[in-house]
C-alpha cells in the first residue's frame, strides 16, 4: 500500500469519526451537545492527534472519575425540611429502603438500590439520592453527588429556558403553570445551597406574581399555600402574609387557604390567632386532611385550656 493510499484511508477514517461524533451530539442534552460537537470539529481539523487526545482524556477521566464530581453547589444539609409535594408511595419506599440499608451498613444492598433508583427515574427519587450523600461508602456517595449535580444542572437550564419564553409571552397560562409547578417540585427537594434556594424561591414568587397578574383565577389554593411555605422558609414574613391575604380573597373557605394561615400564624408566633383560626376551621365544615386533623388533636385542648 502506497504512502498516499495510507494517508487517504487515515483521513477517510478520521472524517468518518468526526461525522459520527457530530451525529451523536444531536441526541444529547444541550450541555453535552456543544462539547461533543466541538470534539468533532477538532477531530476533523486535527487528524490522528485529536482522536488520540480524546481517547487519552476518556481513559484519564474514567480512572479519576471519583475526583471529578463538583459538589460545591450541592447542599449537604442533613436537616432538610419536609417537602410540600403530595406523597409519592414509590419515593417513600425508595427512601425507606436506602435509609434501612444505611442503618445496617449493608453496602452491597445500598449500591444495588442506588443503581436501581438511578435507572428508574433519578429526578423523582432525589430524596432517596440525597440521603445517600451521607453514606460511608465512597462509591455510593459518588453516585449520589453525580446524580444531584446532573439534576441541579437540568433544573437550572430548564428554569432559564421556560423563564425566557414566559418573558415574551407572560399571558401564556399553560406555560406559567408548568414553570410554577416545576419550580415547586425542584425547590421541595432542597438540594441547592441556601443562597441559591433563596434565589429560586424569589423566582417562583415572580412566576406566581405573573400568574396572579394575568390569569388570577388559574391560581389554586395550593399555589398560595406553597408560596406561603416557601417564603416562610426564608423568613420573608411580609411577602408570606401578602399571599395569605390574596388566598383569603380569591380562594376563601378552601382547605389550603386555611393551611396557609396555619403555617403563617405558627411560624410567626401568633398563637392566639392560630387557635382562633383552628376554632373557625372546625365550625366552617371544610373537609380536613390528615395534617389538619393532627392539628386539631394537638392544639384543640390548648384552646379549651385558654378559655378556662
Amino acid at each position: 500500500m502506497s504512502h498516499a493510499t495510507q494517508v487517504f484511508w487515515i483521513l477517510a477514517i478520521n472524517t468518518l469519526l468526526a461525522v459520527i461524533l457530530l451525529v451523536v451530539s444531536f441526541f444529547l442534552s444541550e450541555r453535552h451537545r456543544k462539547s461533543l460537537a466541538l470534539d468533532a470539529v477538532l477531530v476533523l481539523f486535527c487528524p490522528v492527534i485529536a482522536p488520540l487526545f480524546l481517547l487519552c482524556s476518556i481513559i484519564v477521566g474514567y480512572l479519576t472519575r471519583e475526583q471529578q464530581v463538583d459538589t460545591a453547589d450541592i447542599s449537604f444539609d442533613k436537616t432538610r425540611e419536609k417537602n410540600h409535594l403530595p406523597p409519592n408511595l414509590q419515593m417513600e419506599r425508595n427512601f425507606t429502603s436506602v435509609e434501612d440499608a444505611m442503618s445496617f451498613s449493608d453496602i452491597p444492598e445500598l449500591r444495588h438500590l442506588m443503581i436501581d433508583i438511578l435507572k428508574i427515574d433519578r429526578r423523582s427519587n432525589l430524596s432517596s439520592v440525597a440521603l445517600a450523600l451521607d453514606s460511608d461508602d465512597t462509591e455510593v456517595s459518588h453516585y449520589a453527588a453525580s446524580a444531584l449535580q446532573d439534576a441541579l444542572s437540568e433544573f437550572r437550564s430548564t428554569t432559564q429556558k421556560m423563564q425566557t419564553v414566559l418573558l415574551h409571552t407572560p399571558e401564556d397560562v399553560e406555560l406559567n403553570l408548568q414553570l410554577l409547578d416545576y419550580l415547586f417540585e425542584g425547590l421541595s427537594f432542597q438540594f441547592m445551597t441556601d443562597v441559591e434556594q433563596r434565589t429560586y424561591i424569589y423566582i417562583a414568587d415572580d412566576v406566581a406574581q405573573n400568574l396572579y397578574d394575568h390569569n388570577i383565577w388559574y391560581m389554586l389554593a395550593q399555589h398560595y399555600l406553597r408560596m406561603v411555605c416557601l417564603l416562610l422558609s426564608i423568613r420573608d414574613y411580609d411577602r408570606a402574609r401578602q399571599w395569605c391575604e390574596r388566598a383569603k380573597v380569591c380562594r376563601p373557605e378552601e382547605l389550603d387557604t386555611y393551611k396557609a394561615y396555619f403555617h403563617f400564624y405558627y411560624d410567626t408566633g401568633q398563637h392566639e390567632q392560630f387557635l382562633q383560626l383552628l376554632e373557625k376551621f372546625m365550625q366552617a365544615g371544610v373537609k380536613a386532611d390528615q395534617e389538619t386533623l393532627n392539628l386539631i388533636r394537638l392544639f384543640r385542648p390548648l384552646k379549651f385550656a385558654a378559655k378556662e
